[in-house]
């Protein structure tokens, strides 16, 4: 993967983890914190934070040329 492909890639999970977080905050000040849509919004926040975390978590870093190796 290209380091413009990874920023890419990673932008889109960031955008989506933010708007999870998001719809939890607005659910939490509404004091809705239990039910249909609080499941469904927890279940989306848990979601992209697991496609986000697998994003990163998946990144080849190939060796630097010339790069020590110990």
């Amino acid at each position: 993967m290209s380091p413009e492909d990874f920023k890419k890639d990673i932008s889109i999970h960031s955008v989506e983890v933010l708007a999870a977080i998001a719809d939890v905050m607005r659910l939490v000040n509404e004091g809705r914190t239990s039910g249909a849509a609080w499941d469904l919004a927890s279940d989306r926040q848990d979601e992209a934070i697991r496609r986000w975390r697998s994003a990163i978590d998946n990144v080849q870093i190939p060796a630097a040329v010339g790069a020590r190796r110990d």
